[in-house]
C-alpha cells in the first residue's frame, strides 16, 4: 500500500541520512500518484494530472527527474508547471534516445523531438548528467554531476583480494557482448581468459549466462546483491564496459572505494577521469594492458579532497549552481522570445493531450497501456 511504502522510506531516510528532524515532524511531504506500468519500456508512467495534486498556491522550486519521462504522457490539467513554480529545473538522468534506437532508429530521431520539446515547455533549466545525453535545448542545459553517494563507501577498508567483478542490471544494453568479445582478446594475446564475477539480475539474464556458457569464459553469476555489502572487501577491479548509462553510479561507488575501474573511454564516463583509479581504454589492445597493470598493482587511496567530491553535499552544491538562472539570462531568454515560446508548446502538449485526441497523440507516442487518460 501506499502507507506501507512511506513507512519504509521515511525508515530508509532516518536511518540512512542525516534527516531524522525532518522525517519526525513532518518536514519532508509524500506525495503519490496514480501511475501505470509499461511493460514494452519496463518504465511506470503517469495516469493523472500531477500538476493538480499542488492546489492552487504558487511555489518557489520544482526539481523534475527526467522532465520527458513525466511529462511525456502526461494527463492535461488546468494548471502546468511553469504556472505553479517560478523556477522549475529538469535533471535528466536516462539515455532514452539510445534505447529507443536499439528498436527503431526513426523512434529514436521521433523521441529526441518530443524529448526536446517537452523540456522547452517545461523547464526554465535542464541539468545533464553527463554530455551523452541529447541536445534538448542549448539555451537551457549545462552539464554537472549533481549525483552524490552514500558516506560509507567512502570509508570502506581497503580490498585484500583480487577479485574482478560487475554489477548491475543483466541486459545486453550493459555490453555484455562487448565483455565477452574483450575476454576474446583476453585470451588471444594472453592465452587464457580472465575470470569474473557478474553481479545483479535482468530480463536478459539467462541469455547472457548461456553466451558465456557457450564460449567457456569463465563468468559466476551471483545473482543480485546490495554493492557495499558484496564488493566491499572481496573485489580489487570493477569492470564495466556499458556506454549506456548516463553516469554511472556503480563505478562512483567503485571508485569511493578505491578499486580500480576498467571503462571505457566515452562521453558519459568523462566525470570519473579525473580519478587515477579508472583506467579508461579506447581498444581491446588498450584494455588487455590495463587489465594486467591493475591485477599487478595496488589501487591509490582517494584523498580527503576526491572523497568531498563524492559525497551529496559536494553534489548538492553544484546543482544549486547549475540551477541557478542569473538576471541578465532572465532577461536575455525574455528578449529573444524563449520565455512566450515555451508558453505556448506548453499549452500546444497539454491541449494535444485533452479528450479523444489526447489518446491518439498517445497512441502515437507509444503509449500503450498508458494511452486511454481522463
Amino acid at each position: 500500500t501506499r502507507l506501507d511504502q512511506e513507512l519504509y522510506i521515511r525508515n530508509w531516510l532516518a536511518k540512512e541520512l542525516p534527516l531524522e528532524s525532518q522525517v519526525e515532524t513532518g518536514g519532508i511531504k509524500i506525495i503519490w500518484y496514480a501511475a501505470k506500468y509499461h511493460e514494452r519500456y519496463g518504465s511506470i508512467f503517469a495516469v493523472e494530472d500531477i500538476c493538480g495534486l499542488f492546489g492552487s498556491e504558487q511555489l518557489d522550486v520544482c526539481f523534475l527527474e527526467e522532465p520527458e519521462h513525466l511529462n511525456v504522457y502526461r494527463a492535461p490539467g488546468k494548471r502546468l508547471w511553469t504556472d505553479i513554480f517560478q523556477h522549475v529545473v529538469g535533471v535528466g538522468h536516462t539515455n532514452y534516445v539510445a534505447y529507443v534506437q536499439k528498436e527503431s532508429l526513426v523512434g529514436s530521431v521521433f523521441f529526441h523531438g518530443i524529448a526536446s520539446w517537452l523540456v522547452k515547455a517545461y523547464c526554465h533549466k535542464l541539468i545533464k548528467l553527463s554530455p551523452i545525453l541529447q541536445n534538448y535545448d542549448i539555451e537551457k542545459e549545462i552539464v554537472c554531476n549533481v549525483h552524490g553517494i552514500q558516506k560509507k563507501f567512502l570509508n570502506s577498508p581497503a580490498p585484500p583480494s583480487d577479485g574482478i567483478y560487475f554489477l548491475g542490471k543483466l541486459v545486453w544494453a550493459k555490453g555484455f557482448s562487448v565483455l565477452s568479445q574483450l575476454n576474446n582478446s583476453y585470451k588471444k594475446s594472453r592465452g587464457r581468459y580472465f575470470s569474473m564475477d557478474i553481479i545483479g539480475s535482468g530480463m536478459n539474464e539467462e541469455e547472457i549466462q548461456e553466451m558465456f556458457q557457450t564460449k567457456k569464459q569463465p563468468m559466476s553469476f551471483l545473482g543480485r546483491r546490495e554493492h557495499y555489502d558484496v564488493a566491499c572487501d572481496k573485489y580489487k577491479i570493477l569492470l564495466n564496459p556499458s556506454v549506456s548509462e548516463v553516469l554511472c553510479t556503480v563505478t562512483a561507488e567503485a571508485v569511493a572505494m578505491s578499486k580500480f575501474c576498467i571503462i571505457p573511454v566515452h562521453p558519459s564516463n568523462s566525470f570519473f577521469e579525473q580519478f587515477s583509479n579508472c583506467l579508461m581504454y579506447r581498444n581491446s589492445k588498450e584494455f588487455c594492458h590495463l587489465l594486467d597493470y591493475a591485477r599487478s598493482h595496488s589501487p591509490q587511496p582517494l584523498t580527503e579532497e576526491f572523497k568531498e567530491l563524492l559525497t551529496w553535499g559536494a553534489a548538492t552544491e553544484r546543482c544549486i549552481d547549475a540551477a541557478a538562472i542569473t538576471q541578465r539570462d532572465a532577461a536575455r531568454l525574455e528578449r529573444i522570445g524563449q520565455t512566450k515560446a515555451q508558453q505556448n508548446l506548453a499549452n500546444l502538449h497539454n491541449s494535444l493531450s485533452e479528450g479523444g485526441k489526447g489518446r491518439v497523440f498517445r497512441t502515437i507516442l507509444g503509449a500503450g497501456p498508458i494511452a486511454n487518460q481522463a
